[in-house]
């Protein structure tokens, strides 16, 4: 461990160095960092059930929708660098997204259940300096693992008659694409506050078979899909090496 830390700190040294070399000292933002941010993450989803009306009478009667939304905590660890140029700065950093988001939602027959893992990925970011301040636009991919799972409640309308469906159950690793816009302040030489906004973009339409639970020659009887997007907002600190 001693031998990694001592690795890590001889190659921020020379690297920092560089760095100085070639950015303006007189600027406030240039450098190797490491960043921290406690927010808030608003995810929305649509999920349906479209049964398939050649094996169900009367699909009007089971087809269901749901349209919700939960706002859920949030955390940031960032590690990236940046530089100006005259008023211009461009930077990069990799990012994990901390946090276990959750959408519930219970009727008479139906347990909807929705939740988002930790996200782990990358953003560059781009903007102008005004003296201490940094206006900027971000833009990024992560990738995170989301579960789905709907439980047909017994003696309700999907566990009666000739119905009796398997639940559903969905635990994938999707695609994230964010657009956002962020605020940095220079505190010191070294401490820099920031707030961000982004919008994530799921590439999840996730798809599944609705089974029955004994009948096997007659499946699929229709369709589970659902979607997302997600807001977030955070407010946090930043350390720069140099």
């Amino acid at each position: 461990m001693k031998a990694l830390l001592l690795g890590l700190g001889l190659g921020i040294i020379p690297a920092c160095t560089l760095a100085n070399g070639l950015a303006d000292n007189s600027d406030h933002f240039s450098g190797f960092y490491l960043g921290g941010a406690l927010g808030g993450l608003r995810i929305s989803t649509d999920q349906s059930l479209v049964f398939n009306p050649k094996k169900v009478a009367n699909v009007s009667k089971y087809n269901a929708n749901l349209s919700e939304s939960s706002t859920n905590p949030l955390g940031q660890i960032t590690a990236g660098y940046g530089r100006k140029f005259h008023i211009f700065y461009i930077g990069g950093e990799l990012i994990a997204e901390i946090t276990n988001a959750e959408i519930k939602r219970e009727t008479p027959n139906l347990k909807w259940n929705m939740k988002q893992k930790s996200a782990f990925g990358g953003r560059v970011k781009s903007g102008i300096t005004l003296e201490k301040w940094l206006l900027y636009g971000l833009a990024g991919v992560e990738t995170v693992r989301i579960g789905h799972h709907v439980d047909f409640i017994r003696g309700g309308t999907y566990n009666s008659g000739t119905m009796f469906l398997d639940a559903i159950n969905t635990n994938k690793n999707t695609t994230v694409w964010q657009l956002g816009l962020g605020v940095d302040y220079s505190l010191n030489t070294h401490w820099v506050a920031q707030v961000e906004y982004a919008h994530n973009f799921y590439n999840n339409h996730a798809n599944s078979n609705i089974d029955h639970r004994i009948i096997t020659f007659n499946n699929p009887k229709g369709i589970y899909s659902s979607s997302l997007s997600g807001n977030e907002i955070t407010v946090g600190v930043k350390y720069l090496f140099c």
